[in-house]
């Protein structure tokens, strides 16, 4: 039987065994079960360039502690930097930090100003340089298929359509938005929606709502100042885009959303090549890998996400065979489109409830460990919603998917004001925070750690193809995972999603090179003969 040990646990046995010992630490060395580990047995000596990002809405992520007003911050991002460290992520994703008039960001003002609520410039480039040396990469969410309407493109184009001020200064915006002189009728999904502007007879297009009116991406005017805000924002140290409603950026035009989106990542690369550029198409498979066509570097898997997705439901139902086959198939699809597509795996954001209160985890730690497993143990750059690795809750309004982070049980330190129509009762959300569950070995928060630190020492996660690997059992999920800096060119990662231990048979030259031992229990892989505990992992390669 294969025993795989931590560096410092093997390491802190053998010197209590050895001379220079006490008796009595020697005889509790010696009583120590090597199959039941004291903890998760995290991999410290690696670095976070395993590819996972981290999603945060600064508003409820962390009050600086030298504001304390309960608005969080900049500088409380900044004082928190240490913990994604911890945490081992590679980048964050910043929802929307431009001067905007709504609590989220999503109608913005002025694109090259930030939220006024949040800190000033200063700060902001204080918490990019903190981040840049702890070596994370940020994104911004860039909102360019509407702005607010507050933005000086729409008050001029609208004072210029309505025949409020016909300057040549405002004629140039007048093409910036989508006018008419009628009232269109119903919204379609193809026509959009138009709104009426104020008591006038002019009508605009915006789809979402009447304070986010839709830019004219057929505008070369507009299509240069895209770009002009895409490089301030570079030039301040933003490592790439979250790119908001690429679906709507021609109506569900397909094929224009592509070229545009071709258009831009091309554009942004000229400007930093390394830049990252995340979609949110918000559709089924096919549609989503249509869209890699476009050069897009990633593009977030809504297929697997959400209470009906297929991470939520394997662990609901069992199923460790047929979410194998869901990777494969959907990693297979979106590289016909791009053989460099990179995919972007979550089990919820800020638009969806919040994962911990999905049945299978809220009734079962376990499961939801397992699912973390799962999703962050794919190809691609996977993303962690700010609180899912404490269990955070949230369900129903927008404001309720988007609670202050919790830090600590005892006290309030750095944490944030639910925002303004919140009506989530507090009594179902969790207690523990952040920095509580990091002291517990087997908590929710150092599982993510885990799982993290796997990929961090096998960046290779990124760009592996991916198989199914056949197990024989429904409740394991068996995949392949093919990359060159793999020992041996490739690794075997080995879910069990069932309900109780299963032993299966295997080839007897794999070898255990890690294990996620959720249930606390070692899985035992001897003579060609492997046993997994429930709501576990183990990652197996060839021996040499």
């Amino acid at each position: 039987m294969r025993v795989h040990l931590s560096k410092l646990g093997l390491l802190s046995i053998l010197l209590l065994s050895g001379c220079g010992g006490s008796s009595d630490d020697v005889s509790q060395a010696d009583s120590i079960d090597l199959n039941i580990p004291q903890d998760y047995e995290i991999n410290l000596d690696v670095n976070n360039r395993g590819g996972v990002y981290y999603e945060i809405f600064v508003r409820a992520f962390a009050d600086s502690t030298q504001s304390l007003d309960g608005i969080g911050d900049f500088r409380g991002v900044e004082e928190k930097i240490p913990y994604l460290q911890d945490l081992g992520v590679e980048g964050v994703w910043l929802m929307p930090i431009m001067e905007s008039s709504s609590y989220h960001g999503y109608n913005v003002d002025n694109y090259y100003a930030v939220e006024r609520d949040y800190g000033t410039m200063e700060h902001f480039e204080s918490m990019m340089a903190a981040f840049d040396a702890a070596n994370i990469d940020v994104i911004l969410d860039l909102v360019i298929n509407h702005t607010g309407n507050m933005v000086e493109y729409f008050k001029k184009s609208a004072a210029y359509v309505t025949g409020r001020d016909r300057s040549p200064e405002n004629e140039r915006y007048a093409d910036w938005y989508t006018w008419k002189d009628y009232n269109p009728g119903p919204g379609t999904s193809t026509q959009g929606t138009y709104r009426q502007f104020e008591n006038t007879g002019y009508y605009y297009l915006a789809n979402f709502d009447g304070a986010m009116p839709d830019l004219n991406l057929d505008n070369p005017e507009v299509r240069e100042e895209i770009l002009n805000i895409a490089k301030f924002w570079l030039d301040k140290g933003v490592h790439g885009f979250r790119l908001d409603a690429t679906l709507w950026f021609y109506e569900n035009n397909t094929r224009k959303n592509i070229e545009f989106l071709r258009w831009f990542c091309e554009e942004v690369k000229k400007m930093h090549p390394e830049a990252y550029i995340v979609g949110e198409t918000w559709t089924g498979d096919a549609l989503v890998a249509e869209y890699y066509e476009s050069g897009i570097d990633s593009q977030f898997w809504f297929g697997g996400a959400e209470v009906n997705g297929y991470f939520h439901s394997a662990a609901l139902n069992n199923n460790g065979k047929l979410i194998a086959q869901q990777i494969v198939n959907y990693d297979k699809q979106i590289k016909r489109f791009n053989p460099n597509a990179l995919n972007s795996a979550f089990l919820s954001n800020h638009d969806n409830n919040r994962s911990g209160g999905y049945a299978a985890f809220d009734r079962d730690e376990g499961k939801q460990k397992l699912a973390a497993s799962m999703y962050l143990l794919t190809p691609g750059v996977p993303f962690i919603y700010y609180g899912e690795e404490i269990g955070l809750k949230g369900s129903g309004r927008d404001e309720n998917k988007r609670l202050p982070m919790i830090w600590q049980e005892a006290h309030t330190t750095h944490e944030t004001t639910p925002v303004r129509g919140s009506d989530y009762q507090m009594r179902y959300q969790v207690n523990k925070g952040a920095h509580d569950l990091l002291e517990e070995p087997f908590s929710l928060t150092n599982h993510y750690r885990k799982v993290i630190s796997i990929r961090n020492e096998y960046p290779g996660f990124r760009r592996a193809d991916v198989e199914v690997f056949d197990t024989g059992i429904v409740p394991f999920a068996g995949l392949r995972f093919i990359e060159p800096s793999f020992p041996n060119g490739e690794i075997i990662v080995i879910h069990n999603v069932g309900l109780e231990t299963r032993t299966i048979d295997i080839d007897p030259s794999y070898v255990i090179i890690e294990e996620i031992n959720t249930e606390q229990l070692r899985p035992i892989l001897e003579n060609g003969s492997l046993t997994l505990e429930r709501n576990s992992t183990v990652i197996l390669t060839k021996g040499s």
